[in-house]
């Protein structure tokens, strides 16, 4: 079997409670179509990588991403996958969920509070957006945390 097309980030490795990948193109997937159809013909293949990496059965949160400002709190137990529409980012404090950003030649950024994990505690803050710029300040303004650890995954272009 061929290695996962995916990469991990050492500071967010280093934190217990904190998993993550980050998915690079998929070999052998045309993506040069409208967003609705790349997205469904990545579908089965983002599905095995969560498989793989563990987060299969976790609800995958993601946004509809419309290069706006609006991030998506999920505060509550989702119980199954979830697109928040009108948002480019989500944040979660919950344990066992998935969150999903796609990006074509824009830059995920994962944003992590290391002081509250969740290890017998309620907050894993996390947020997922491809506003470049202005991810740090709106991730910053929901989670209130002077403590934020931000990395950015690579941006390819082909």
């Amino acid at each position: 079997m061929p290695p996962l097309p995916v990469e991990k980030f050492g500071a967010l490795a280093a934190l217990p409670n904190c998993r993550h990948v980050f998915t690079e193109r998929i070999p052998g997937i045309d993506v040069s179509h409208d967003k609705a159809e790349a997205l469904a013909r990545l579908d089965k293949a983002h599905q095995g990588i969560r498989d793989a990496t563990g987060f299969g059965d976790w609800p995958l949160l993601t946004a509809q991403q419309i290069h706006g400002n609006k991030i998506a709190v999920a505060d509550t137990p989702m119980e199954s996958d979830k697109e928040f529409p009108g948002c480019d980012g989500v944040i979660t404090n919950q344990r066992g969920t998935a969150l999903g950003v796609y990006v074509a030649d824009c830059c995920a950024v994962y944003m992590v509070d290391p002081k509250t994990p969740a290890v017998g505690k309620k907050r894993q803050p996390l947020v997922s957006c491809t506003q470049g710029a202005t991810a740090p300040s709106l991730a910053w303004s929901r989670t209130r945390s002077d403590n934020l650890l931000i990395a950015s995954a690579p941006i390819r272009r082909i």
